[in-house]
């Protein structure tokens, strides 16, 4: 992992992380946004190794997700509160004024590239997290803006949901390979951690 002292880094030095849980058939949620047991390694079946990533996750200076995961969380009441007390921002197309969410600022903006030099600017040199959902989550993969790609493998077979990897993923290129090496693997009894970093990274 990164032992980079956040004060030391520009915006442009800052990592962006997806972090993102999935079953074993490739889906990140139920058709409803309900992530099952998807997470049960952060919650019912979590062990010290477990509890190292979900602590990495929440050690981050901003945040990025999409319109229907921040549907979900905020108009769905999904959350009862911002999971994060860092600046948010929600990848959407609609026009919306920035919201203020019990102290934690919500800014609505068009665009992978322009979201993430704005969360990389109010991050404070900490990583930039990525979350859900699948479609955005896969558009930064295929993206090459990321540093770091985390997947927490749930050994469950959900059937169907909402898939991390579609056939067409929006802003993905025909044709294109994206590579990856593996920085590590954690094997637990409720996920496999794989930390995987881009090898045609743009950022």
């Amino acid at each position: 992992m990164d032992t980079t002292r956040p004060e030391t880094r520009t915006p442009k030095d800052v990592p962006a992380i997806l972090d993102i849980g999935i079953s074993l058939d490739g889906f990140v949620a139920t058709h409803d946004q309900d992530p099952a047991e998807i997470h049960d390694w952060m919650f019912a079946r979590k062990t010290e190794a477990d509890e190292a990533f979900a602590r990495d996750i929440m050690d981050r200076g901003s945040v990025i997700m999409g319109r229907n995961t921040f549907n979900v969380c905020y108009d769905g009441k999904a959350w009862d509160g911002p999971a994060w007390p860092v600046p948010m921002f929600v990848v959407t197309n609609e026009e919306r004024e920035p919201l203020d969410w019990d102290g934690v600022p919500y800014t609505f903006i068009s665009g992978l590239q322009e979201a993430l030099t704005a969360a990389k600017e109010a991050s404070d040199g900490r990583p930039v997290q990525i979350m859900g959902g699948g479609k955005l989550a896969a558009a930064y993969i295929g993206s090459g803006l990321l540093d770091e790609v985390r997947l927490h493998i749930a050994p469950v077979l959900m059937g169907s949901g909402v898939p991390l990897f579609a056939a067409e993923t929006p802003g993905s290129v025909p044709g294109r390979v994206t590579a990856f090496d593996v920085v590590s693997s954690v094997q637990t009894p409720a996920a496999t951690h794989l930390i995987l970093k881009p090898r045609n990274n743009l950022a």
